[in-house]
């Protein structure tokens, strides 16, 4: 029965059935799905500090580039911590977000830089949209 609501609820926020993978059930990826489905970015933001390294894998392997920008968002805010090769295409995904912090989290992880963050920010602390973008450019620009 777990496994029925798992697949009803990848259904609901937009995945698309894949044949080689299998809906993990647990409950960490539960709340995870739920809290992107329901853009909670404070149960995201929680989760972040109870995510291994297979929780990573499973997410990763649930996410589609097809998916609304909202739900791949939320993707990335619960990945956000997370650098490397198994979230690379999911956050290098991120870097077209139409959100400004998404991008901003994304460039982070396609870096492994996370000290990068606070340049990114204006003087009162918030994200800053331009610097945000001149730093992907700068990034891609490095990778030609």
């Amino acid at each position: 029965m777990k496994l029925i609501s798992i697949f009803l609820l990848f259904i609901s926020i937009g995945f698309s059935a894949r044949a080689s993978s299998t809906p993990p059930d647990t409950t960490f990826i539960r709340k995870a799905l739920t809290a992107i489905k329901k853009q909670d970015e404070h149960a995201l933001e929680l989760l972040r500090d109870k995510i291994t390294s297979d929780d990573v894998k499973a997410l990763v392997d649930l996410w589609d580039i097809n998916m609304a920008w909202e739900v791949k968002s939320g993707f990335v805010n619960v990945l956000m911590d997370q650098s490397g090769e198994v979230t690379f295409d999911l956050m290098t995904d991120a870097l077209n977000a139409p959100n400004v912090e998404t991008r901003a989290y994304a460039l982070i992880s396609v870096t492994g830089n996370f000290s990068l963050f606070p340049k990114l920010l204006d003087s009162s602390g918030w994200v800053n949209e331009k610097k945000v973008d001149e730093a992907i450019l700068k990034y891609q620009k490095s990778k030609k």
